[in-house]
């Protein structure tokens, strides 16, 4: 009979000790995740890191993020993929002010600048030139959460944003023709770019 009893505990040990030592990790680990989670994110800013891979803290989350609910499209997210956008970025800096989170994800000889607002979000990619004459041959893309929409803003750079105006310039480099840069903005809303007059 103290054969079986002793048998028995070292079998029910065997078995059991692995599920309790292993779980008891997981769960400290999953408290301290809760923890971070609560005192570092915002309401919605896990949208840009489920949907983009970015992490916002909540002390650059400045801006109401409501409006980023929907899922990705399969295309946009395809899109965003390619390293020209947001493949195989690393965050150098990121600020918030004046309604905007900038986040720097340039590496060397390759700029890559991403501005969130709460009506969209815009990426500049292009590779810098020399002189502000130069051109760049880089472009934009545009992202609005209400329409779950993806749009490329072909041959526009922007540099900074204010309310629903890109400040930016735009390059004309058509085949055949003399290629130039014009600065100026664009009107989000309106889809227009006006060129800044001297």
């Amino acid at each position: 009979m103290k054969f079986i009893i002793v048998s028995f505990l070292f079998i029910f040990t065997a078995v059991a000790a692995p599920v309790i030592i292993l779980d008891k990790p997981h769960n400290t680990a999953k408290v301290m995740n809760e923890q971070s989670d609560s005192t570092k994110l915002s309401p919605n800013s896990t949208w840009f890191e489920t949907q983009l891979g970015i992490y916002i803290s909540v002390e650059y989350m400045t801006i109401d993020p409501a409006k980023y609910t929907q899922e990705l499209r399969k295309s946009a997210k395809d899109t965003l993929a390619f390293e020209y956008w947001l493949g195989g970025f690393t965050i150098k800096a990121m600020d918030s002010k004046d309604g905007c989170i900038t986040i720097n994800l340039s590496t060397e000889g390759h700029t890559r600048v991403m501005f969130i607002t709460p009506d969209y979000f815009v990426i500049t990619s292009y590779i810098p030139g020399e002189s502000d004459k130069e051109l760049t041959y880089g472009s934009s893309i545009i992202y609005f959460p209400e329409k779950n929409l993806l749009k490329e803003l072909e041959s526009i750079i922007v540099f900074s944003v204010n309310n629903n105006t890109l400040n930016c310039s735009m390059e004309h480099h058509s085949l055949g023709e003399r290629e130039y840069k014009e600065f100026g903005r664009y009107d989000v809303i309106n889809e227009k770019f006006t060129r800044q007059i001297k």
